[in-house]
């Protein structure tokens, strides 16, 4: 596949363009990406104009191009690194980078002189065929803010809201003058609120005494949840969903509450499939892009409460279950070898995630959280076997909603106990 932007009616850069093509010679032009250390701070219109300049002069000059990135980070104890494209490469990934970067600067360029600022959506679909999928536009942007020391405001390019939450909270932000700044944010019966954007907020006050916090994979599911007696407007907790894969917004949203709450206790419900344990591994160490945002994307205290995939089966619900495919497999194993390297062998919730994975893999077998039906009888022993509860009397539950309310109780009496 080629890659291709357009600087100007004479100049095409093409991904395919190799090492060994006559149209550059063996002169490197290195391009360096670093914050303004002088007293005199250029602002992010200025920097990334003169770094366009120098990419166009030395494509016009027939130079390879060499781009390093200082790569600075905001937490004491991470030390700055760098990171290296070349153009043109033989490594059609990087060549793909290359020439998205430069797009990117155009566009961002673009929208810096007519005082416009952009979501990083609106970006990737300025040139969907060129950047290919959403991922990479992030990746480019984040690696700009930090190796430039631009915020995403500064720079125009700030990331699409998606995620909702349901629950009171403040947002507090404070200044070198002191002043303070609080944003107050209040449950209204059944109407989920948009994860805010996060600029300068240095803290997440919950006003409400709450008992934990609950993350779930699905919107549908976390309606269900506000919409119930148990979860909504004067339930005892802030429930949050990601609609799916969760974006940059709502990983640090989660993660400033578990910084600033740290005793609250959250909890992760999502499909038992390999690509819910993965959104799950998400948020607990915050994805590729959080050692670039300085580790203010992961949450470590999250813990997933789901049921095991055996006890799907064991309960005569196997017949719900779906088979895994190639994809999902190797989802697995990739999720395995990556709880083994870098998982707690301390925590028991990161065990027994290697373990159901392994698990999923033997069986062929994965489940959906919808797999929960109403009113089946042959659910009962499974809600007795997950929340241990050994009455014979203990009725089955009704929907999802006690599900879920049964499996966060047993998960808070443990806590409970474990306490003692």
């Amino acid at each position: 596949m080629v890659f291709k932007t357009i600087l100007d009616d004479n100049i095409i850069v093409k991904s395919d363009e190799n090492r060994d093509n006559r149209y550059f010679d063996k002169k490197i032009r290195e391009i360096n990406f670093y914050p303004d250390l002088g007293t005199t701070r250029r602002s992010a219109k200025d920097r990334l104009k003169s770094l366009f300049q120098l990419i166009y002069n030395g494509i016009k000059n027939k130079n390879s191009l060499k781009f390093t990135f200082n790569i600075s980070y905001c937490n004491k104890g991470l030390k700055p690194t760098k990171k290296i494209f070349r153009f043109p490469s033989s490594n059609v990934s990087e060549c793909h980078k290359v020439v998205s970067l430069i797009k990117i600067i155009e566009i961002l360029i673009s929208n810096l002189e007519k005082n416009h600022i952009a979501t990083r959506r609106d970006i990737y679909y300025q040139d969907v065929e060129l950047f290919g999928n959403q991922s990479i536009v992030d990746m480019l942007i984040e690696t700009l803010c930090k190796s430039l020391g631009f915020s995403s405001h500064e720079i125009g390019a700030i990331p699409s809201q998606k995620g909702l939450f349901y629950g009171n909270i403040e947002l507090i932000s404070w200044d070198n003058s002191n002043s303070i700044l609080v944003t107050k944010f209040h449950k209204i019966k059944n109407s989920p609120i948009l994860i805010p954007r996060l600029q300068g907020i240095n803290e997440i006050k919950i006003i409400d005494d709450i008992n934990f916090i609950l993350v779930v994979e699905k919107e549908a599911v976390f309606n269900s949840l506000i919409n119930s007696k148990e979860f909504g407007q004067d339930s005892n907790s802030i429930i949050v969903t990601g609609k799916g894969y969760p974006d940059r917004l709502t990983k640090e949203f989660l993660s400033i509450i578990s910084q600033t709450n740290p005793n609250i206790p959250i909890f992760a419900i999502v499909d038992f499939d390999p690509y819910g344990i993965n959104i799950f591994k998400q948020y607990k160490t915050g994805g590729k892009l959080d050692i670039v945002n300085g580790n203010r994307l992961k949450t470590p205290s999250i813990s997933l409460i789901n049921g095991s995939i055996m006890d799907y089966l064991s309960m005569n619900i196997g017949e719900e279950c779906l088979r895994l495919n190639l994809r999902d497999f190797t989802m697995a194993k990739y999720l395995i070898e990556s709880f083994e390297e870098f998982g707690d062998y301390s925590n028991n919730n990161d065990l027994r995630i290697i373990s159901e994975c392994q698990r999923m893999m033997f069986l062929m077998q994965k489940a959906e959280i919808d797999v929960i039906k109403s009113n089946q009888p042959q659910n009962k022993k499974l809600y007795q076997e997950l929340c241990h509860e050994q009455s014979n009397i203990c009725k089955p539950a009704l929907d999802i909603v006690e599900y879920i309310q049964r499996i966060i109780s047993n998960s808070l009496r443990n806590i409970n106990e474990n306490l003692k």
